[in-house]
């Protein structure tokens, strides 16, 4: 992916988040990443991915 393409990625994440009730942002935040974890298709690979991304999280 390059670099354009993360920030439109990104951007149409905030967008959706933004267009959402905060109450279903954890909701939705959970559904997109099992629908990433299942396109990715490997799970060693997204395993690995959730455990990068826990990393340098405060009070978890």
């Amino acid at each position: 992916m390059t670099s354009e393409e993360f920030e439109t990625f990104y951007e149409a994440m905030a967008e959706a988040i933004d267009a959402i009730a905060p109450e279903y942002t954890e909701v939705f935040l959970a559904k997109l990443c099992l629908a990433f974890g299942r396109e990715i298709g490997e799970s060693e690979k997204a395993l690995a991915l959730i455990a990068d991304c826990r990393k340098d999280l405060s009070g978890r």
